[in-house]
């Protein structure tokens, strides 16, 4: 690859630390930097790894056929993109992914950091209340994807991947 640039992503301090149930509520918070004086970088696609401690809660599925959205931190009402997760394997799996595809052009400046937010429904987390539960939401080495005047979607060309969000509790 040719590419103007190498951006870095790094976990916010803002992201959340504690589950909240919900059918939209957030899950993960992290920065994108583009380093480079001259191109803007452009994001393409995330795929957003998950895990959960346990397969359901009274019968519902933690982590298959959930909704997320994906927001800048500082302007929550305009959905940057949705995506419907999955468990590896089968609808039971503790492990799985949701990927975001933004409707519009998502565009870090030249110079500067952007912050992003996603949200995900959780009103299925600890629905029996015995047993507590947690979620792990991650971007793992080549789940970013990302463009700029030269490289398109170059994806491997990412700083500081994979980064991990907080374990939430619910």
């Amino acid at each position: 690859y040719i590419y103007a640039t190498k951006p870095t992503v790094s976990l916010n301090a803002a992201s959340p630390t504690t589950g909240v149930p919900g059918s939209s509520k957030e899950v993960f918070r992290f920065d994108v930097y583009n380093p480079s004086t001259v191109f803007d970088l452009y994001i393409n696609a995330i795929r957003f790894s998950i895990s959960v401690s346990s397969t359901s809660t009274a019968g519902n599925t933690l982590i298959w056929d959930k909704s997320f959205n994906l927001y800048k931190s500082n302007d929550l009402t305009t959905s940057l993109g949705l995506g419907t997760s999955y468990a590896n394997a089968t609808s039971t799996g503790t492990t799985g992914w949701v990927t975001i595809y933004p409707y519009t052009t998502m565009a870090v400046g030249v110079g500067s950091t952007a912050t992003y937010s996603l949200y995900g429904n959780t009103s299925s987390m600890n629905l029996g209340g015995t047993t507590a539960e947690t979620l792990g939401i991650s971007i793992e080495t080549d789940d970013f994807y990302w463009d700029d005047a030269y490289a398109v979607n170059a994806n491997k060309k990412v700083l500081n991947l994979p980064v991990s969000g907080n374990t939430l509790q619910y």
